[in-house]
């Protein structure tokens, strides 16, 4: 096990490291409540980019640049989380139109063959088939609509006519 050889620093000792290695803190309390914030070992990766040398800052770079560069690749994350939602929703908005066209052909030729049907059907394949999916659909829907919208493309008054339980 390797151990961690750094001993924690508190936010004025961290501070007064920014400090010895050349950043620029005009508002010590401001950036006490930076620190506090966001961690020293986080905002010191966006403070490579002000050093050419390791542990020395560039001249004249300030605390400022170091939260501002944070501050940009916070929004710019924000900005892009935003952007890959949109397109899963879309995404998922047209797998789901696509799974009902599916499954209206579906429903409909199950409803074609019990409008075909003379006699009462007893639990035939295509009832189960019919049932299972309703089933799925409740089960995995948070809101009414899908098995609604089933339900608007089938023909309701085949279903009561046809269906009859086995007993």
């Amino acid at each position: 096990m390797r151990t961690y050889k750094k001993k924690p620093l508190l936010y004025t000792q961290q501070i007064e490291l920014f400090k010895f290695r050349g950043l620029l803190i005009p508002d010590e309390a401001k950036a006490e409540r930076y620190l506090n914030e966001i961690s020293y070992y986080r905002l010191s990766a966006y403070a490579l980019p002000f050093q050419k040398e390791k542990d020395k800052f560039d001249d004249g770079t300030t605390f400022q640049d170091v939260i501002g560069l944070y501050l940009f690749d916070r929004e710019l994350r924000l900005l892009v989380l935003d952007a890959i939602e949109r397109i899963e929703i879309a995404i998922r908005s047209q797998l789901i139109t696509l799974w009902l066209i599916n499954i209206k052909i579906a429903i409909g030729r199950i409803m074609q063959q019990y409008s075909t049907q003379q006699a009462p059907i007893r639990a035939p394949a295509a009832h189960l088939i019919f049932i299972a999916t309703l089933k799925i659909l409740y089960k995995n829907t948070s809101t009414i609509s899908i098995p609604k919208y089933l339900l608007s493309i089938t023909k309701p008054n085949i279903i009561p006519q046809k269906i009859h339980q086995v007993g």
